[in-house]
């Protein structure tokens, strides 16, 4: 007989969807009410020590967007969404022992301060449980143990397709009742215009959301057919069309790489599978690695030396990062590319991989400044996929070559050989019509 729980709180961290999250799932199968709560990251409000916030204007807009939907979601099935304003561990205390709450249910994290929040619920006199909700494979599926992954990702992929089960995804629960605590208040969800406006020029209109992720899913692989083609286009700098764009709903949970992975799939069974839609999974099967290397490395992915013996020696220069923050650097395809991010919260994957490299190998400045800067600026930033991409460009991950450097003269010649990408975020208008913020 399962182990039934009168009352459960289920904390939504990076996983604010219903479909396909075990976590919630598991709540509401084996509780008689549920309270979904939703606690923002302890370091939300932090500055970084060069000054600028950890998280920036456009990530905070995409979180609200993503959180007013999924309130909706969960009101329009009978329940609702606690929002807390602060990672308030105490307050949780006080529910917990006033309300005879026995079951927290939360998705499991590979980074340390996401880490640091389950440690401090454990101390709770209620029943903590943690379910991996971010993977396309789950631990238990690995051909190895993770402190055994292996440090080139070629060797891991192989090891992963020779014979490889990605699990289905979980339909939505039948969600059970709230609980009734007089204490709770529940505010009326509202959607501020400013959180909405896009740069008209961003490679990234898209809402944020599990139903407009889902929807852009259907259109992307189904009514589109875009993903028949997507290995020849994912390295483009301008437009809406020219990769999968799935990554801002991925990095805050809105989607799960299951149900992406189904849905491609899917269309190879109706289609035909080719280059493209293998390409697609490839990309997941990365964004996989990046998880699990963390998982088995955990804090040394933020050391100056990352996986390496040997400290990375580095220039420490505010005044030339600034630059390249801001995109004056004087070399234009890097500073097109650094504008968009600025403006749009979004870069294309090529363009990341230069402003990278160019930071690192060219100016020769700390790569743990640009990771932070990512970090804030980023709508789909992801602690893992953010900081294994930069120890890969610095050369201090698991590149087995030690030097990725990215030209960025012949980077524009092959991929803005008629300078359209430069001439649009170097223009005086696409400087001023930038997002409300």
């Amino acid at each position: 007989m399962k182990e039934r729980y009168n009352i459960a709180i289920h904390i939504f961290t990076n996983d604010l969807r219903l479909e396909d999250n075990e976590a919630f799932a598991f709540a509401c199968n084996h509780a008689d009410t549920v309270l979904p709560v939703y606690m923002p990251p302890a370091h939300w409000n932090d500055q970084h020590p060069l000054g600028f916030p950890r998280v920036g204007t456009a990530r905070k807009n995409w979180l609200e967007e993503t959180l007013y939907d999924l309130q909706q979601n969960l009101i329009e099935r009978g329940s609702n969404l606690l929002r807390m304003d602060t990672c308030d561990v105490e307050t949780l205390r006080i529910w917990v022992q006033d309300y005879g709450i026995s079951l927290i249910t939360i998705a499991d994290s590979f980074a340390q301060e996401e880490k640091d929040l389950i440690d401090s619920l454990r101390s709770l006199p209620a029943k903590v449980m943690t379910f991996e909700t971010s993977c396309l494979l789950s631990v238990e599926d690995l051909p190895f143990a993770v402190q055994d992954l292996p440090l080139v990702f070629t060797t891991f992929r192989k090891q992963v397709e020779k014979n490889w089960t990605v699990r289905a995804p979980l339909h939505v629960p039948a969600i059970p009742p709230l609980p009734a605590i007089p204490a709770l208040h529940f505010p009326v969800p509202g959607l501020k215009e400013e959180t909405q406006e896009r740069h008209p020029f961003s490679a990234f209109p898209f809402q944020g959301g599990e139903r407009h992720a889902l929807i852009h899913l259907r259109q992307y692989i189904f009514e589109r057919k875009l993903i028949a083609t997507y290995k020849e286009t994912r390295n483009g700098l301008l437009g809406t069309e020219y990769s999968s764009k799935f990554s801002p709903w991925l990095a805050t949970g809105a989607i799960s790489a299951r149900t992406i992975y189904a849905q491609v799939r899917r269309f190879e069974e109706a289609e035909g599978a080719n280059a493209s839609t293998y390409w697609l999974i490839f990309e997941l099967l990365w964004r996989d690695y990046f998880k699990w290397l963390t998982a088995r490395f955990g804090s040394r992915i933020f050391h100056a030396s990352g996986l390496k013996e040997d400290a990375n020696v580095t220039n420490n220069n505010p005044a030339l990062f600034r630059k390249w923050m801001e995109g004056t650097t004087g070399q234009y395809f890097i500073d097109a590319n650094m504008r968009e991010l600025q403006q749009t919260g979004f870069m294309s994957n090529r363009g990341r991989q230069n402003a990278a490299s160019y930071l690192v190998h060219d100016l020769q400045q700390d790569w743990r400044w640009g990771a932070a800067w990512f970090e804030s600026r980023l709508i789909d930033y992801d602690v893992c996929s953010n900081y294994g991409n930069w120890l890969y460009v610095a050369g201090l991950g698991t590149d087995p070559r030690s030097d990725r450097y990215f030209n960025p003269e012949v980077q524009a010649n092959r991929y803005d050989s008629d300078g359209a990408f430069r001439k649009l975020w170097l223009s005086e208008h696409s400087s001023t019509a930038s997002v409300k913020s």
